[in-house]
């Protein structure tokens, strides 16, 4: 079983987008340990933004991974569906 795309995805079409974009996750992941090497290698003098040379390009790497980890399209949690449903139903039975 799948989970559903988030209500606020935009529609099928712009879902499926949504996981293609995280197939630029395995870039990133090789830019992160890089610029990482990189500072761990610096001479202590040289500041972090000129060791890593393009920070905004290591902060966007930074950003997609941290995205590739929040996004799981595959999972589904039927202990937290089946707990909503619950309280749905507990609230139907005492609303008038």
């Amino acid at each position: 079983m799948r989970a559903a795309p988030p209500e606020d995805c935009g529609g099928a079409w712009a879902y499926l987008q949504l996981i293609d974009q995280h197939h630029h996750a395995l870039e990133a992941m090789a830019i992160v340990p890089t610029a990482l090497e990189r500072v761990l290698e610096a001479d202590g003098q040289t500041p972090i933004r000129q060791v890593i040379e393009a920070p905004e390009t290591f902060r966007e790497a930074v950003d997609q991974l941290d995205a590739y980890l929040r996004f799981h399209p595959e999972h589904f949690d039927r202990h937290a569906v089946a707990a909503q449903l619950r309280a749905l139903i507990q609230q139907k039975g005492t609303s008038p």
